[in-house]
């Protein structure tokens, strides 16, 4: 129960302390940085569970913002990241990978700059990997561009 606690009084002062840098940014007329809108933007989307406090705090900068924050469309907190993708390219990633030795996607990783969110999203068919990487990935698997896009 204490860390419960503890653990409010911190969301509440960082809460305080967003607020605050949204409205100093609104009252200087500068740009709002994108994480203080990616956070007002979050708040839209718990609009229906923030108190009547803050509510209240966040009617009071409407006109400085130019918008009504609670009107304005709810955004998902995360939203789905598929992409149009080539038919078939993740599960060719992960054949790829697997036969070039490499069980595990962190064993694939390792000595490379890729993060294992986006080698994972690639081969669930959620993104697909830029140019660049695709470059470095085909190299790094020993296989050619025209077999993991085409299967040839």
């Amino acid at each position: 129960m204490v860390k419960k606690i503890g653990r409010k009084k911190i969301i509440s002062n960082v809460w305080m302390e967003n607020y605050k840098s949204l409205e100093s940014s609104l009252n200087k007329d500068e740009r709002i940085s994108p994480r203080i809108r990616s956070w007002l933007n979050y708040q839209r989307h718990r609009r229906s569970h923030l108190t009547a406090e803050k509510t209240d705090l966040l009617n009071g900068l409407m006109d400085l913002m130019e918008f009504d924050w609670k009107k304005a469309p709810v955004k998902t907190l995360r939203k789905s990241r598929k992409r149009d993708s080539i038919k078939g390219l993740g599960q060719r990633i992960a054949a790829a990978r697997i036969k070039a030795g490499y069980s595990s996607i962190n064993e694939f990783i390792k000595g490379t700059t890729f993060a294992y969110s986006s080698v994972y999203d690639w081969e669930h068919d959620i993104s697909i990997p830029s140019l660049d990487r695709f470059l470095i990935l085909c190299e790094r698997l020993d296989v050619t561009a025209d077999h993991l896009l085409f299967n040839r």
